[in-house]
């Protein structure tokens, strides 16, 4: 080899390497800021959400009706005199068996059990994120920014303030991911059916498995939801689970979900066309009707879409079928009428297919430009929530995560066209050779 040409090399090397290494110190220097301003704190801090498992793990453990959990006032009572005075909470529309999320943690006192549950927090999200990094092929310096996008992402840090369950959903997401993608059926419907059994969580994400005739799964998935439903009578009562279904059927409508909390696209038209005298006394416009007519026309429209693409994709091929994943696990978000800060840890496994895919196909800057304003709006800390933003046209600036979520998932479907189209390519240029 010509020296000049070894020394070009040299320096090539010696300049990834630096880059690898200042990659490497900046995640280390975020992860310990996270765990010094973050996790540490939270461990010490009894939280609503925190309270509410915890409580209703308790509750089991004394042999209460899981039914009496949905009466809030009851509930709450019952957070107050387990020690969360100031973080009492109610059980809302969980299913039954996130009764028993927090069991094994129910013999301790809430103090230990938070130390223990954010210690678990940490955990679950690292574990996640070396399996979505491993099913998008990362390493090196994209493992190293996948590391500080997790520590920085801020529906991840509230979820660890709060002592939610979404960590562990990550981590069940992510696992569901590298299964669907291995295609291993049976695994991909035990995994989903727990998500949605535990939590309710990726609501959409069945008609992916439809969608892709991934019929052995489906079939996985209705047993495991049917199965473990079952087999939870003993603790949770079928009397819970029947009212269970009938306040999720109902909680759409509720009115204080057009708070800008919820950063949801059903939130965003009611907060916008739907009046209330207690939670949306100012709306842009006063025209319920219409707010029910753009919701149902937007919805349908969407998964219509997501639909159709997912239809038209081969089965086999798991890149594309990545696409799709992250399209309908996009739409579980932005579709969820109780969709929080922290409901959007879930929108990470999106965020790194999305990321591969720009990295392994190319598919234009501008689709970079569109995919990075998409994971800044989603990860930035912006106050959303501030009453200056609940009236007039300030609305419109008051959903920052869902217009992110959305601009990921129209990444997401334009991939997608971007994929059948160059497939369609070829099977014309196949066609006309032969």
């Amino acid at each position: 080899m010509p020296i000049d040409a070894a020394s070009l090399l040299y320096r090539r090397v010696l300049t990834r390497t630096r880059q690898m290494v200042l990659a490497w110190m900046l995640a280390g220097m975020l992860v310990l800021l996270f765990m010094l301003r973050v996790a540490l704190p939270s461990a010490t801090h009894l939280t609503h959400g925190f309270s509410a498992y915890f409580t209703a793990a308790r509750l089991v453990t004394e042999r209460q009706e899981v039914a009496k959990f949905y009466d809030d006032a009851w509930f709450s009572a019952q957070t107050r005199r387990l020690g969360f005075a100031g973080a009492e909470d109610i059980f809302n529309v969980n299913p039954p068996l996130a009764a028993l999320l927090f069991y094994p943690l129910a013999g301790f006192e809430p103090g230990v059990a938070r130390v223990i549950w954010t210690a678990l927090n940490v955990l679950f999200l690292g574990l996640a994120l070396v399996v979505l990094l491993h099913v998008g092929r990362s390493s090196g310096q994209a493992t190293a920014m996948g590391v500080a996008l997790l520590v920085l992402f801020q529906p991840v840090r509230i979820e660890v303030q709060l002592g939610q369950a979404y960590a562990l959903l990550l981590l069940l997401e992510a696992v569901l991911l590298w299964v669907y993608v291995s295609r291993h059926d049976a695994f991909t419907g035990l995994v989903l059916g727990l998500m949605l059994v535990l939590k309710t969580a990726g609501l959409a994400l069945p008609l992916l498995l439809v969608g892709q005739r991934r019929w052995h799964a489906v079939g996985w998935l209705l047993l495991t939801v049917g199965g473990v439903a079952t087999l939870s009578l003993p603790w949770v009562g079928i009397a819970a689970w029947q009212i269970y279904l009938a306040l999720l059927v109902r909680f759409g409508a509720k009115p204080e979900l057009a708070v800008t909390a919820y950063q949801t696209l059903p939130g965003l038209v009611s907060h916008l066309f739907s009046p209330d005298a207690t939670w949306n006394r100012a709306p842009l416009f006063a025209a319920p009707g219409l707010a029910l007519v753009l919701q149902a026309t937007l919805a349908l429209g969407m998964v219509g879409l997501t639909f159709w693409l997912t239809w038209q994709l081969d089965p086999a091929d798991s890149r594309r079928g990545a696409l799709a994943f992250a399209a309908w696990a996009t739409l579980s978000i932005i579709l969820s009428p109780v969709s929080q800060d922290y409901h959007y840890t879930l929108l990470l496994a999106p965020v790194v297919i999305l990321l591969a895919y720009w990295r392994d196909a190319r598919p234009g800057w501008a689709i970079g430009v569109v995919e990075a304003a998409g994971v800044l709006l989603v990860a930035a800390p912006l106050p959303y929530t501030s009453p200056a933003l609940t009236t007039g046209g300030w609305t419109l600036l008051a959903y920052p995560k869902l217009y992110g979520a959305l601009l990921l998932w129209a990444v997401a479907v334009y991939c997608l066209l971007r994929e059948l189209s160059t497939k369609n390519d070829r099977l014309a240029v196949a066609c006309e050779e032969r």
